[in-house]
């Protein structure tokens, strides 16, 4: 096989398209799914404590889905016709023995580093707690941990790296004659940047928006960011699912430590 084949991929016909669009659809569902308890948990105690609501958590929670599973499935849809055009992989898609291969290569470092990114999340709020009180009124949860794992490593690496990333690099590839490192970490850069901002809603729930409301937004949730961005560019897509569910794990992990510790 030639260099250019193994970089690219072999194009997929376009049943190999459609097929891969099902199999990733069929994630994207279940995922859904298995975060779907949990959302009803949260809503509950949120129309708990406001005494009042039109709907129920169920209801809420199903109409709250429709929107995370139309714009992952766009997302999908944007990705699969751009992803192998600028030399990305996603095994799923392509079933190749390349694909696997890069993303059995990268399976140590994600497992690894997807845990040390967690840890690191989870230990750096012991530092922000001095400036942000609430930090330490917050409990872990399974229902967090299951948001994180389901909806965090899958709804959002598809949404972002797969569909944001993926087309963001493509653009910037059509003004130049070739593929450049910079194409890649200036997508990387801007998904990482709207990848914060997207829990910012959360964040205005949770905090008064202080500076370091502000720095801990930014800066933890964009290392996060850019960490997933960069497995999907040198690996697969798989990879940078993985990485965010294992970061998740580390950051449930270090957070249920530490309340029973303290």
């Amino acid at each position: 096989m030639k260099q250019d084949e193994l970089q690219y991929g072999t194009p997929l016909t376009k049943r190999q398209k459609w097929q891969g669009f099902g199999y990733y659809a069929l994630m994207i569902i279940g995922s859904l799914l298995a975060y779907f308890p949990a959302l009803v948990i949260t809503l509950e105690e949120q129309i708990n404590q406001t005494g009042y609501s039109r709907f129920s958590a169920v209801q809420y929670a199903l109409l709250s889905l429709i929107q995370p599973l139309v714009l992952a499935l766009i997302a999908l849809l944007g990705g699969q016709f751009f992803f192998q055009k600028v030399g990305l992989h996603a095994v799923i898609y392509e079933r190749s023995a390349y694909a696997w291969a890069l993303f059995k290569d990268s399976l140590s470092s994600v497992l690894l580093l997807g845990l040390e990114l967690g840890i690191g999340i989870g230990l750096a709020d012991l530092f922000f707690s001095a400036f942000i009180p609430k930090l330490t009124e917050m409990m872990p949860s399974v229902q967090s941990l299951l948001a994180g794992v389901f909806y965090g490593g899958v709804i959002e690496e598809i949404m972002l790296r797969f569909g944001l990333m993926t087309t963001i690099i493509y653009f910037l590839s059509r003004s130049s004659s070739r593929l450049k490192s910079w194409h890649y970490w200036l997508a990387i850069s801007i998904v990482a940047i709207v990848f914060a901002l997207g829990h910012l809603p959360m964040t205005l729930q949770l905090f008064e928006m202080t500076p370091f409301v502000w720095l801990r937004l930014l800066l933890l949730n964009g290392v996060a960011g850019m960490m997933t961005g960069y497995f999907y560019w040198r690996f697969t897509l798989e990879s940078a699912i993985l990485c965010h569910m294992m970061a998740h794990v580390g950051m449930y992990a270090v957070q249920l430590l530490l309340a029973v510790a303290l």
